[in-house]
């Protein structure tokens, strides 16, 4: 038997489980500063992306209303980064945006371990890895979805 790439294998198994959009969503937040630049990051702050649905956060009301211009060439930036059509539409919601200084990009590290999780999103997360029979492959999935359940769980926790 041929020995197969690790990505290939991945990839199969996330398409499988339905994981595959859900992480390219996700992995698609990361990409707003450089689709937008800088002067237009600085006032907004993509927030979720939900069934191929973007919500940004923007400071004002005329952020919104130029970027309602710019909405379909920002769209084909980000699917164009991920190649595919991840983002079908994006809403833009009024907030706060909170500034960060060149002296507040040095925050100290996140301490996952101290981020404990709900027991839905534990089961929600063993419920995903079910079908999976390789234990390596198996870990490698649990500990990734863990710490995204974690980050999740930290950006609730600074919206509220």
């Amino acid at each position: 038997m041929r020995p197969r790439r690790i990505k290939r294998i991945l990839n199969a198994i996330l398409r499988k489980l339905g994981l595959e959009k859900r992480i390219k969503e996700y992995a698609i937040l990361s990409f707003w500063n450089d689709a937008v630049g800088e002067s237009i990051a600085l006032h907004t702050k993509p927030i979720k992306v939900y069934d191929g649905r973007m919500t940004v956060l923007v400071e004002s009301s005329s952020w919104t209303q130029e970027l309602t211009f710019l909405k379909s060439g920002i769209m084909e930036r980000l699917n164009s980064t991920i190649g595919k059509e991840v983002i079908k539409d994006i809403y833009f919601k009024i907030g706060e945006i909170k500034k960060s200084f060149p002296e507040e990009k040095k925050e100290k590290a996140i301490d996952l371990e101290s981020v404990k999780l709900d027991k839905g999103k534990r089961r929600k997360i063993e419920e995903s890895l079910k079908k999976i029979e390789d234990p390596e492959i198996k870990k490698i999935l649990k500990n990734f979805l863990t710490k995204e359940a974690k980050y999740e769980t930290i950006r609730d926790e600074k919206r509220e």
